[in-house]
């Protein structure tokens, strides 16, 4: 019978951030950097949930050196999206080599930080902290009072007449923290934490895909901007600006889509 109570689940996640960091520090692989971020927002969705708990009056945060690392991962995730875009839109005879060398200035820099960061770290002593605070099992109950504030969330978002692109990566991680909360009921639980509720959320991974395409973009287009791009010769220049235009709109037509299919949901 799969009931374990919430001790035992963050222990497992912390064991896996203890594995993602291994594998990082052997290999660092963006597979292994994106595994590692992958379990910190699965505990902070978590901690978020436990959170708002009627009968519960603390706030969970996560470690603060967990977070630092998860920052300084952030920073490599968006260099990697930057170049990956930029090696997709150019021909390698077109390649803006002038700017691929103040990006990989830029991922040495983070990259330093980030192995000196998680050099010899483990973070079983966070879990026993948590523990200290954290009792009992995961109980529907707050499991579907959370899905009902997330909704609740992207409902707010969808009635304003425009959407930003801040307030679309705000829908994303309202759905992302609904799915992690929901793989982690279906991984430790026997039970439909959500009272069946996520059916409605059928097509959830391509919805937070393609809000994810959206925010890619958005990374993209914050590392062209003018202050940048004008430490690089002209001819170089006049390209990537021109990817910047091609990425704007790119990103302008994806939110129009997505905008769409989040209203024919009718949450």
């Amino acid at each position: 019978m799969k009931k374990k109570n919430l001790e035992y689940i963050i222990s497992k996640i912390f064991d896996d951030l203890d594995r993602s960091v291994i594998n990082v520090s052997k290999g660092f692989t963006a597979d292994d950097i994106h595994d590692f971020r992958l379990q910190v927002k699965e505990l902070r969705a978590l901690l978020r949930m436990l959170s708002i708990d009627p009968v519960c009056s603390k706030k969970f945060k996560v470690p603060r050196r967990i977070k630092y690392i998860y920052t300084v991962s952030g920073r490599l995730r968006d260099l990697q999206i930057c170049r990956g875009i930029i090696k997709y839109y150019f021909t390698s005879s077109q390649f803006p080599e002038n700017f691929l060398k103040l990006l990989k200035r830029e991922k040495d820099k983070y990259t330093r930080e980030f192995k000196k960061a998680i050099d010899n770290k483990r973070f079983s002593n966070s879990a026993k902290k948590l523990h200290h605070k954290i009792h009992g099992i995961l109980r529907p109950g707050i499991a579907s009072y959370f899905y009902d504030r997330k909704i609740g969330n992207i409902r707010n978002m969808l009635s304003r007449n425009c959407i930003d692109d801040e307030g679309f990566h705000h829908i994303r991680k309202n759905i992302k923290d609904i799915q992690y909360i929901n793989k982690l009921a279906t991984n430790y639980t026997d039970y439909d934490v959500f009272f069946g509720k996520c059916k409605i959320f059928s097509t959830a991974e391509q919805l937070a895909y393609e809000l994810g395409q959206i925010n890619d973009l958005c990374t993209v287009l914050a590392f062209l901007k003018p202050s940048r791009l004008n430490k690089i010769p002209d001819q170089e220049k006049t390209r990537l600006y021109r990817l910047r235009q091609q990425c704007f709109s790119n990103k302008e037509s994806l939110k129009a889509a997505v905008f769409k299919k989040l209203i024919e949901l009718d949450l």
